[in-house]
């Protein structure tokens, strides 16, 4: 399993700052490795698969993760979709496909990331 390590850093380390002043920190995401990262979501309408397209073609296979995102007002139809299962059946560089253990109708997130 592949792993990375994200910190924070000031932007402004390497200026002077004067004592009088504040100094409000600018801060900037460095990881160790680079990588490509997509996250979308998505609207599914009575489907047991569902195909997303990436928006930009990556590396290589990504390693992708789905979940059902659930809202805060759903009704009780929406809380029944709680009860599906999702799953990732195939994924490529250029898209990926999600199935579900029966018809499904609702948000799914899916978040997709690759170490190069």
């Amino acid at each position: 399993m592949a792993k990375l390590k994200l910190k924070f850093r000031d932007i402004s380390r390497m200026t002077k700052k004067y004592p009088y002043t504040r100094h409000l920190p600018r801060t900037q995401l460095v990881s160790d490795k680079e990588f490509e990262m997509e996250i979308v979501s998505a609207s599914v309408s009575s489907a047991v698969e569902h195909v997303v397209t990436w928006e930009t073609q990556f590396g290589g296979i990504p390693n992708v993760t789905v979940s059902i995102a659930m809202t805060s007002g759903a009704t009780a139809m929406e809380n029944d979709m709680a009860n599906v299962n999702v799953w990732v059946k195939q994924a490529t560089a250029t898209n990926c496909t999600i199935a579900f253990s029966d018809d499904f109708t609702g948000h799914i997130n899916i978040q997709a990331i690759r170490f190069t």
